[in-house]
């Protein structure tokens, strides 16, 4: 890009005028050529003139006319020349005008601009000023809104109390109309004038603050109380839920010794109020393959319904580490046939539970056969002091304790 190509700034005048005077040096120097060479086919010319006169002109017009024939073959070259210099002279001229209008131009440019920047420079001083004055008005009115806060009650300055003022209030003229009723009324009605109030009020205040305070903590606790309870309700659920399955494995090995098909339905079991009133046990029976009863069926015999209430009797306390729990059964075998005494004898023996039986005197000796020791008691006689002793019967080990 030439320097002259630059438009504004001091730097764009300078450098445009140095391109101007290097053009006007390099348009000074190609006239002054073509002066030169104008200047010789000028004297050639008056040399050819010279050479015209006198008496010796013939003599010398032979004696140079290869001299003028070459004179005359350059002339039209150097007309041509001499015109087109006048061309280039012209334009040259035109060119020089042309960049003189426009430096003058640039030159005009240039002050102008110089001028916009001083009436910037002045308004930017200006706006400074007004800025430091205005920096200066808002420093002091902050310095006096810290001095009037602090003077104003801790209650009165805060954030959501001026939030509050400022949603009140659409302006500064309404709060002060406010701000007169309020005086006018302080300075017309009935007040408390006594100073313990305040002191009253500020006790009230640190009481409620610490009674939200111990409320808090205390839906706190209650949350991790809740929470507690939820989880040990979880852990019990599934304490519940390995017992019912242990329970219904005690019921199926139960009814097995027993001769008798029993199958436990267990329940659905979650941590919800619902679900668990409504969960139940349910416990069907088979006895010789002719069905499954139920616990309350009333189709079962007398011996069905003693073996299925001792099977989830003895289901309870039967665990994976001991044989059987301690069971009180009282006349178990009462209104039994024989064949049924004999079943619910045989599996009180196969459970290696431990028991106490209680049943009247009989003939059947198959009552006393599932128990070890038997204690015979009496009513005391009309006209004794006491009862008579209580009897016992060990029954003779199977094998001898010793080889």
């Amino acid at each position: 890009m030439e320097a002259r190509d630059y438009q504004f700034g001091v730097a764009a005048l300078d450098s445009r005028r140095v391109a101007l005077e290097r053009e006007l040096a390099r348009y000074d120097s190609e006239l002054s050529r073509i002066a030169k060479e104008q200047a010789e086919v000028e004297r050639q010319l008056k040399d050819a003139q010279r050479a015209a006169q006198g008496h010796k002109a013939a003599r010398e017009l032979a004696e140079r006319s290869a001299e003028f024939a070459e004179g005359r073959a350059r002339l039209a070259g150097l007309r041509q020349a001499r015109v087109e210099a006048a061309s280039r002279m012209a334009g040259l001229e035109t060119e020089h005008d042309r960049s003189l209008t426009q430096a003058t131009r640039s030159e005009r440019d240039y002050e102008a601009a110089q001028g916009s920047l001083k009436s910037s420079e002045e308004g930017v001083l200006r706006v400074l000023r007004e800025h430091e004055s205005r920096r200066q008005d808002l420093t002091l009115a902050a310095r006096t809104s810290r001095e009037a806060k602090a003077a104003f009650p801790p209650s009165w300055v805060q954030p959501a109390k001026i939030q509050a003022l400022r949603d009140e209030f659409e302006n500064a003229k309404q709060a002060e109309i406010a701000m007169r009723h309020v005086q006018q009324e302080l300075d017309t009605g009935v007040w408390e004038t006594d100073p313990a109030v305040q002191d009253r009020h500020a006790r009230m205040n640190a009481s409620v603050h610490e009674q939200s305070t111990q409320l808090e903590d205390r839906r706190a606790s209650n949350e991790m109380a809740r929470i507690a309870a939820f989880n040990a309700r979880e852990r019990y659920i599934d304490v519940l839920r390995a017992t019912m399955r242990r329970y219904k494995k005690n019921v199926q090995e139960l009814g097995e010794l027993a001769g008798v098909i029993a199958q436990a339905d267990l329940p659905h079991l979650d941590n919800d109020d619902t679900v668990l009133a409504q969960a139940g046990l349910h416990v069907k029976f088979n006895f010789d393959g002719k069905g499954e009863v139920g616990l309350n069926d009333g189709e079962a015999s007398g011996g069905q319904q003693v073996l299925k209430s001792l099977i989830l009797l003895v289901g309870l306390m039967k665990d994976d580490e001991s044989a059987g729990g301690f069971v009180f059964i009282d006349e178990p075998f009462a209104h039994l046939d024989v064949r049924n005494i004999q079943l619910v004898g045989h599996f009180l023996r196969s459970t290696r539970a431990q028991y106490l039986l209680t049943t009247p005197i009989t003939h059947n000796v198959e009552v006393f056969e599932p128990s070890e020791i038997t204690l015979i008691t009496s009513k005391k006689p009309r006209g004794e002091r006491w009862a008579p002793p209580i009897a016992v019967l060990a029954r003779r080990p199977e094998k001898p304790l010793y080889d």
